[in-house]
């Protein structure tokens, strides 16, 4: 799983500056922070100006520093401190024994003293991806300041997708081999009646899938467009035994099919396409209108124009988003208006009141209605195998 990382290079003020703009600079910085999300990695580097110092003994600080320091502190040292305890960041180049030399970063005009002010800081819960942080003294970068370097290694978790597979919508020429498969299959069961209504369903359901898999089994023709011609489906075939075989002796027949399958394709749809166009030609001459305009469907898609007109109160059309956004607002106050008397609506009602038990005639109602073509729900089951079981799933 891809995570983003943000790097900050800063340069604090030197101990020219005031306190006052000191503190503008950690505010600018902590806002800078505070700006990135906390599931993304931020690394703060740069040269700080501030003397950490020694830091073997400041076990209660082991979150944000190591045991190997250098130098000794100063006052903008415990300011940088504090500003890493309070933003829950760790100073990487203090964390792992490396030589002195290996550790400071600027050199004092005059090779005086041998400091380290520049620093190279992660969120505390990052730490681990930093394996080790050291300068390099010999490189030539043109500075009194040493090349500062870290080595970085990010773990990133495996982002593991639910794939959801659509189930494929059953062929009407399947459906009368669909029943039959699932009455031979409920003849072999006992449903009892009077048994729960979900331990029922789950047996229904489970032999409607059941029949479904075995009539797919039986007709496991992969569905192609009808575009696709024979020798077309034939090197498409061909490729797929490749694939099953896994084996890097047939990579490059691999590709040449997949290469030949791509030109026969788009052989077979401009084929297809010039038949079509041919077609709207002759009943364009022949005047033959509806024809035509079938053939036109085939080749584009549905365009289904949106609009706001909605119906007022009164009837009359309107567009106007205000007036349509007025409108549904009324609508809904009056569909949620409780116009009962007070009387009327204190009417107390029995706590064990009961609702009528569901009739065979509704179900065979709801299943009359519906609509075909359309997506399974949870279930997994289509409104047209429901349907075509009849009386049966009645």
């Amino acid at each position: 799983m891809p995570c983003r990382m943000n790097l900050i290079v800063v340069y604090a003020p030197t101990a020219a500056s005031t306190e006052n703009e000191i503190d503008v600079f950690y505010q600018n910085l902590e806002d800078t922070l505070k700006s990135f999300p906390k599931r993304e990695i931020t690394v703060l580097m740069g040269d700080l100006n501030a003397k950490v110092g020694s830091t073997s003994f400041d076990d209660h600080l082991r979150d944000v520093v190591g045991k190997f320091g250098l130098g000794e502190r100063n006052d903008r040292g415990e300011m940088w401190l504090q500003f890493c305890t309070e933003n829950s960041l760790t100073i990487m180049n203090t964390c792992f024994e490396n030589h002195p030399r290996r550790l400071y970063t600027w050199i004092m005009p005059g090779d005086r003293c041998r400091n380290q002010i520049d620093y190279i800081a992660i969120d505390k819960r990052w730490r681990s991806c930093i394996r080790n942080t050291k300068t390099y003294p010999g490189a030539d970068c043109g500075s009194d300041h040493k090349l500062l370097m870290a080595e970085m290694i990010v773990k990133l978790k495996r982002c593991h997708r639910t794939i959801i597979r659509p189930q494929r919508r059953p062929n009407p020429r399947d459906l009368p081999s669909f029943r039959e498969c699932f009455e031979r299959k409920i003849a072999e069961i006992s449903l009892n009646l009077n048994d729960n209504i979900d331990t029922n369903w789950t047996a229904v359901k489970d032999l409607i899938l059941s029949a479904r898999n075995e009539i797919r089994t039986v007709n496991s023709d992969t569905p192609r467009n009808a575009w696709i011609t024979e020798e077309t489906w034939k090197a498409i075939k061909e490729r797929k035994a490749l694939l099953a075989g896994n084996t890097d002796a047939v990579h490059e027949d691999y590709k040449l099919l997949s290469a030949r399958i791509q030109r026969l394709c788009r052989r077979d749809y401009n084929q297809y396409l010039n038949s079509i166009c041919q077609d709207i030609e002759n009943h364009a001459q022949h005047l033959h209108t509806r024809d035509l305009f079938l053939k036109v469907k085939n080749i584009i898609r549905d365009v289904r124009p949106k609009t706001w007109t909605i119906d007022d109160a009164d009837g009359n059309l309107i567009s106007e988003i205000d007036l349509v956004t007025e409108r549904w607002r009324s609508y809904c106050e009056g569909l949620y208006a409780d116009n009962r008397s007070w009387e009327r609506a204190n009417i107390l009602i029995e706590q064990n009141h009961l609702e009528p038990d569901i009739l065979k005639s509704e179900v065979q109602n709801a299943l009359r209605k519906l609509r075909n073509n359309k997506s399974a729900g949870v279930d997994t089951i289509f409104a047209e195998e429901l349907k075509c079981l009849g009386d049966i799933a009645r």
